[in-house]
């Protein structure tokens, strides 16, 4: 099914390059924000209520990212030891 929303060009413009940002296309980057607002009963806001937009955008800022912290100091430089068991290059 196909939806069309009407939005500001400013908005349109604000969700593409956030969708951009985290490698997704704007319909897959939007779903999850109208599913959550269909979900919250008749989607209507409170008064001063943040944006759905700003919501979401705070959600997806509390998902956790990659653990890095037991990754060898010298990972970037010695990738195909690490990855291939290659003998380390000398410098």
């Amino acid at each position: 099914m196909t939806l069309r929303i009407e939005v500001s060009p400013e908005l349109e413009q604000r969700l593409k390059e956030a969708a951009a940002q985290r490698g997704s296309d704007l319909s897959d980057y939007v779903r999850p924000a109208l599913e959550a607002l269909a979900a919250c009963g008749n989607g209507l806001a409170e008064p001063g209520a943040e944006s759905l937009l700003d919501i979401f955008e705070d959600a997806w800022t509390r998902l956790p990212g990659p653990d890095t912290s037991n990754l060898p100091e010298d990972l970037a430089e010695q990738h195909d030891h690490y990855a291939y068991n290659i003998p380390k290059r000398l410098e």
